[in-house]
């Protein structure tokens, strides 16, 4: 059960109703948490938005900013297992959402984990290629960015070379001797 007085940096409007229906409170603990998350009360902001799950455990975008405040308050394997988990879970509520998979791939390339980055980098250009390719050029991100472009460009390769065989044997069920003589 939530207490729905105990907002101590925002009280709640006068003309606010006296018995507040379920998805109108999670917006405003939502709107809470992210004035919280601005103000640079990261464990605050986790709290609320932890609120805001309980009252709606499918709200978009919830999972991806208790991801990105996991990942600013530690990165012990803990704080950062449990940013990956928010970051999927967010991706299995909202599958396009870019930002999640951008996340993940940034995490798996610091892992030095290269084939799980580029799979990320690369799902996160297909769903949105002008966002991810529009993030600022910083001397911190440039090996990320390299790894988005290297993503982009496995991604055409992959294409290319799988037209190239499709137009040289002309089938999916061509023979191994086709397939080499194809090449």
């Amino acid at each position: 059960q939530i207490v729905a007085n105990h907002l101590p940096y925002m009280p709640f409007p006068p003309t606010m109703p006296k018995y507040i229906p379920k998805d109108m409170l999670a917006n405003w603990f939502e709107c809470y948490a992210e004035a919280l998350e601005v103000q640079g009360k990261t464990a605050d902001a986790i709290t609320e938005y932890r609120k805001v799950l309980m009252m709606d455990p499918r709200l978009p975008r919830i999972h991806y900013h208790l991801g990105r405040l996991l990942l600013a308050s530690g990165s012990d394997s803990a704080t950062l297992d449990a940013a990956r988990r928010e970051f999927e879970d967010e991706l299995r509520i909202n599958p396009t959402d870019a930002d999640s998979e951008y996340e993940l791939g940034e995490m798996a390339r610091q892992a030095r984990k290269w084939n799980e980055a580029i799979e990320h980098f690369g799902r996160a250009l297909k769903i949105d290629p002008k966002r991810l390719l529009s993030r600022p050029l910083e001397s911190s991100v440039i090996p990320t960015n390299l790894f988005i472009l290297l993503a982009s460009l496995l991604l055409t390769l992959r294409c290319a070379i799988i037209e190239k065989w499709w137009t040289k044997t002309g089938s999916i069920r061509s023979n191994k001797a086709e397939r080499v003589r194809a090449w």
